[in-house]
């Protein structure tokens, strides 16, 4: 048992003999003589071929030994060669040896171990005497009878010799003992015939009377006679002419050698005349002239005929006779004269038989060539001509022919031959043409390696359905289904035969060259892929032939592109299927598979000390992440891949650090933070102030704030009542950047004689430094609700001018400036909230100066001069 594998492209991957790969426990029992491996699939042609060569090898045809003349009459065994399951010899034996004591030619067929059918023969050939079988011997005489063997063996007659030879005399049988010197016999009989033609008269009477010109003829006798001697015409055939009165002899001799002697005389009795006569050519059933052709030799004129034509005599001079059947016929015409003297001719005549018209025809189909047999014979002669009249107007003169019939029906079909001998006869006979299917297919892009697709089209009536297609695709393959598919191996140009037969037995063939073109071989390359992370699909697929047009791309069997290299980014972790089917320009594609794993993300994170800070800063970065390969970009054109790297910020500004972690997959993430990096700015801010009251005193609190980027140390704050200072106290603590601090001042306000109209609380600096921001030092709360400006300061100003500004109600305020020639050179129109406001209006494009401030509320319009430095 032999088992191959074979790859989906049909290269051999790898071979097992000796056991059955689909069954385990099923081994070869016996021995491997010989194993014939083939790199391809062999046609049926081939492996008959490779089957006929093994057979032939390992049980080669029966062979028996070569003719054989023996010297011994001892019996001769026949011993085939080679091992076969059964015999059979021509003398009946059925065993594989056959015992023989006689001369002669032996045959035996044999069935070998393949069930294969064989013949040979022997011609097997014992001692002979060469005595024939019959001995002719002439009346009275003695024959010598001799054996050819010789006295090398011993004998014994039946009539008492016992030498190699004998005379005999009688007729009757005889044998002959015959013992060789290995002791073994054969007896050998043969007839003595005694010839008695010596015994026989030739003539009936010793004298005759005949006209001169008569044939004289001896009595018939059972003899076969091989010379005539006639005298005294010393003629040498089997009649002789007279023409004169007197004695006639003959002398014989028959095939034995055996002669008779005898003599007639005859008188004659006058002139017999001339008989002759012709016919015409004549064929079976027609009928033959025969002419009278006679002549009389003296004055009496022939005046009597007699014909004998097969069994009938007729006396007319010029019969008409119609012979039944053909053959060779003798004519015997008999001729007398007035004066009594006759004379007979015989003439043999041939009739020709007529030919013996007949024809068959076969593939009866309309559309297609019809096969017209003929089987017209004739007994003697040849048939020269054949005539056929098809029946649909046309004819042909051809021995054997075809015809195509376009439509079906019936057609009377006449076929005339004609013989050597011009006989000509007839036979007409109906055939039925039945209706052909025609044949047709269509076929899909064929490409190498990948399956050809083959749809049958072809058309026949509904009542003579088609039964039967086969197919033969141009390569050795074939296929009798209706539509089959058929891989080619190689490109090239194949020519594709399809026979249809329908229900009547017609069949129709078709034929397409169809172009098996290259077949792309599908190939891509892809890293491994993370989660969230766009991956690049590289098309790495070939063609030996055309081009790549088109590519489909799968992912869990959903197509998602049609580019050569798309990205594609995996959504979550799984193993990853991607198909790609390539199309080349010739419309053949292949498809390749390939699964990819995704893995995770990597976890980044990092901490980072301080987040915020004054020029120059240093941050010491913690990485946080997993393990893998850190990039750090720290927002102002620096990187490190450090693991925990320490970096100094140079500039100020607000700086997004990114760390990228790679895993050891090659998966990124990353995560950012910011580091604030401000210049070195000092800034009190007044962020709000309020009041509780206790009894005829009121407390004043008020929360202040670090805007700047240095740590304010120590600030003092100055509450003033009513535009004077009430009390300036330290605030003993340190307020980092950013930080707040609720205060309350040690000095508290009497109210015995009245609430204020307003108080501020303004904030300052201990520094050397100045504060950026001035404007943010002060806040002011109101105790009234009437619409009033509270303050004015600084006056004289120098580019910023403050006011207090208490509201009653939402409302437009329109803010002038008027010069002293009652120019406006500023106005601003505000929308403000029904609260204390405190307003800064920007002076630093007006020129020094005395100016009045006009505020025009809702209900008010409030005027204060101001000088402007």
């Amino acid at each position: 048992m032999i088992k191959v594998m074979a790859d989906p492209v049909l290269n051999w991957d790898d071979l097992a003999i000796g056991y059955d790969r689909s069954y385990g426990s099923r081994f070869w029992n016996g021995d491997i003589t010989e194993a014939v491996i083939f790199k391809k699939n062999l046609n049926p042609i081939e492996s008959n071929l490779i089957e006929q060569y093994l057979m032939d090898k390992y049980a080669p045809p029966v062979l028996l030994p070569a003719d054989t003349i023996l010297t011994s009459f001892c019996p001769f065994a026949i011993v085939p060669k080679g091992y076969f399951t059964s015999y059979q010899w021509s003398t009946g034996g059925t065993n594989d040896t056959l015992i023989v004591q006689q001369s002669g030619k032996y045959i035996v067929t044999a069935i070998d171990i393949f069930g294969r059918t064989s013949k040979d023969s022997i011609v097997v050939t014992f001692p002979s005497t060469n005595i024939p079988d019959t001995v002719f011997i002439c009346n009275g005489d003695s024959v010598l009878i001799t054996s050819s063997l010789g006295n090398l063996v011993d004998y014994q007659w039946s009539n008492g010799s016992i030498k190699n030879y004998s005379y005999l005399k009688n007729e009757g049988w005889y044998y002959i003992t015959i013992t060789d010197m290995q002791s073994c016999s054969n007896i050998d009989s043969f007839y003595v015939k005694v010839d008695s033609l010596s015994t026989w008269s030739l003539f009936s009477n010793d004298s005759t009377n005949f006209c001169s010109g008569n044939l004289l003829t001896i009595e018939s006798i059972p003899y076969n006679i091989s010379s005539y001697i006639w005298q005294p015409t010393n003629d040498h055939t089997n009649n002789t002419v007279v023409s004169q009165t007197g004695w006639y002899s003959v002398e014989i001799q028959d095939i034995n050698q055996c002669r008779q002697k005898d003599s007639v005389f005859v008188t004659i009795m006058g002139l017999a005349p001339i008989a002759n006569f012709s016919f015409s050519h004549t064929c079976k059933g027609q009928e033959t002239f025969f002419t009278d052709q006679s002549v009389s030799l003296d004055t009496s004129p022939v005046s009597s005929w007699q014909w004998i034509i097969q069994n009938d005599t007729i006396i007319t001079q010029h019969p008409v006779y119609q012979f039944s059947d053909y053959g060779n016929y003798t004519i015997k015409l008999v001729v007398g004269t007035s004066s009594g003297c006759y004379q007979t001719n015989e003439q043999d005549i041939s009739i020709f038989p007529l030919p013996n018209p007949s024809f068959s025809a076969v593939r009866l189909c309309s559309g297609h060539e019809t096969y017209f047999d003929s089987h017209t014979s004739i007994p003697i002669g040849n048939v020269i001509g054949l005539t056929w009249i098809w029946g649909d107007g046309t004819s042909s003169f051809d021995s054997d022919t075809t015809h195509v019939y376009s439509q079906p029906g019936s057609y009377l079909v006449t076929l005339i031959a004609e013989s050597d001998q011009n006989c000509v006869d007839s036979i007409s006979q109906n055939i039925e043409i039945k209706p052909s299917p025609i044949a047709g297919f269509d076929v899909s892009p064929s490409c190498n390696l990948n399956p050809t697709f083959f749809v049958d089209t072809s058309k026949t009536d509904y009542f003579n359905p088609i039964m039967q297609w086969t197919w033969s695709f141009g390569d050795g393959g074939t296929s009798h289904t209706q539509h089959p598919n058929h891989i080619y191996q190689q490109t090239g140009i194949y020519t594709v035969e399809l026979i249809t037969k329908s229900l009547n037995g017609c069949m129709d063939t078709t034929q397409q060259s169809i172009t098996v073109s290259s077949k792309p071989n599908a190939d891509f390359n892809v890293d491994n892929a993370c989660v969230g992370q766009s991956i690049l699909l590289q098309d790495h697929s070939t063609i030996t032939n055309g081009q790549i047009t088109e590519w489909n791309w799968y992912v869990h069997n959903d197509y998602f592109s049609s580019l050569q290299n798309p990205t594609y980014i995996p959504s979550e972790l799984n193993n990853l299927p991607f198909t790609l089917i390539v199309k080349s320009n010739s419309r053949c594609t292949d498809t390749i598979s390939k699964s990819i794993t995704v893995y995770p993300k990597p976890f980044v994170n990092f901490d980072l000390n301080p987040t915020y800070g004054a020029l120059p800063l240093t941050v010491q970065f913690i990485n946080l992440s997993e393990f893998g390969s850190s990039n750090w970009n720290f927002g102002d054109g620096s990187f490190s891949s450090q693991a925990n790297p320490i970096h100094v910020f140079q500039d100020s500004g607000l700086y997004r650090v990114w760390l990228t972690q790679t895993s050891i997959h090659g998966c990124i993430d990353s995560v950012s933070k910011t580091v604030l990096v401000v210049p070195n700015l000092l800034d009190l801010a007044i962020e709000s102030v309020n009041y509780t009251k206790q009894a005829s005193f009121i407390f004043i609190h008020t929360l202040i704030s670090n805007v700047g980027t240095l740590p304010i140390e120590n600030p003092v704050l100055s509450l003033i009542v009513d535009g004077q200072t009430f009390v300036s106290e330290i605030v003993y603590d340190t307020l980092f950047s950013g930080e707040k601090r609720y205060y309350t001042f040690n000095g508290i306000i009497p109210t015995a004689s009245g609430m204020p109209n307003y108080l501020c609380v303004n904030g300052s600096i201990l520094s050397t430094q100045q504060e950026v921001n001035l404007y943010n030092n002060e806040n002011c709360l109101s105790f009234s609700e009437e619409e009033q400006i509270l303050n004015l300061y600084p006056n004289p100003a120098n580019d910023q001018l403050y006011m207090l500004l208490q509201l009653n109600e939402e409302q437009n305020v329109l803010f002038s400036i008027i010069d002293i020639t009652g120019k406006t050179v500023y106005q601003d129109q505000r929308y403000l909230q029904n609260v204390l406001h405190k307003i800064n209006i920007d002076i630093t494009s007006l020129s020094q100066g005395m100016y009045a401030l006009q505020v025009k509320t809702k209900k008010h319009t409030f005027v204060h001069k101001f000088i402007k430095e």
